[in-house]
């Protein structure tokens, strides 16, 4: 048989006018459940939590490990999971297996209250990102706010609607754009093209908008290519154009990054759309 372990806490200190103070930080009733809420954008990331927990009927530490896995759907979980009466000692949050990188893996450990008809969140142990050489630990890491990390840079593919490209952010996300690029190919219908890149609120509302110098012929194609602090130019180097995009622009859930003409004609196209950006969760 394994060794068990056991503790044996001290009397209780009296605090005042007769508070007591239990030699644990968190003391509990048995009423309480810890919650683990996990996001990320990893399809099925996997999540171990675990906790070393002190039982006041047997004044033995209980070790638990749990293993969560993020729907594909969905991408985020949570669990909750019923503790005794006694004393929690110490919790950790790792990714075992498929780690995804540092910043797509977000994690909220909390001790709660109650289930049905609402619960009351105690404390807040853990929250921040996890990877595989990032845990959490409780006590000892710090509460992390969600754009606390220096993000995740992902590749988007712009969704291409013949007479447009466009990107948008998902839900409960926010992106800063790093840069992006498109090549735009005119007809032979007669007419000057301005191509121009905007950003967009959840309500299409424009925000910014950034236009190349210089028409664009018919018959002809050229690549654009935007990226955060450039300006724009004129010059062009085999087909190559420069558009201006705010430096340090930041969109919200809803808000789009649009590539578009003025004076599209029929015949014109768009290809070749891609963006990349800085990504933090924005739940």
């Amino acid at each position: 048989m394994p060794p068990i372990e056991r503790v044996f806490p001290g009397a209780p200190a009296t605090i005042g006018r007769g508070l007591v103070a239990s030699s644990f930080q968190y003391y509990l009733t048995g009423d309480e459940n810890l919650r683990l809420e996990v996001e990320s954008d990893w399809v099925a990331a996997r999540v171990e939590l675990a906790w070393r927990f002190w039982r006041e009927s047997d004044r033995t530490i209980q070790l638990t490990r749990q293993s969560h896995l993020t729907s594909d759907i969905t991408r985020s979980t949570r669990s909750t999971y019923k503790l005794d009466a006694g004393a929690l000692l110490n919790v950790r949050v790792s990714t075992p297996v498929l780690p995804p990188p540092y910043g797509m893996t977000w994690v909220r450990v909390q001790l709660i209250r109650g289930l049905e008809g609402g619960t009351e969140v105690i404390g807040t142990l853990l929250q921040g990102y996890v990877s595989l050489t990032n845990d959490l630990n409780w006590p000892g890491s710090p509460i992390e706010k969600q754009d606390g990390s220096s993000g995740v840079i992902r590749q988007v593919g712009f969704s291409n609607n013949g007479f447009d490209l466009r990107a948008t952010v998902p839900t409960d996300r926010r992106w800063r754009v790093v840069c992006g690029r498109f090549a735009y190919t005119t007809g032979g219908v007669a007419g000057a093209r301005n191509p121009f890149v905007i950003g967009l609120d959840a309500a299409a509302a424009i925000y910014w908008a950034g236009i190349v110098p210089s028409n664009i012929p018919p018959g002809s194609t050229f690549v654009f290519s935007f990226g955060a602090g450039m300006s724009p130019s004129a010059v062009t180097v085999v087909g190559l154009f420069h558009l201006p995009w705010p430096n340090d622009l930041e969109m919200a859930a809803g808000h789009q990054v649009r590539a578009s003409v003025d004076g599209f004609q029929a015949g014109d196209s768009f290809s070749n759309g891609a963006l990349v950006v800085r990504q933090w969760m924005d739940l």
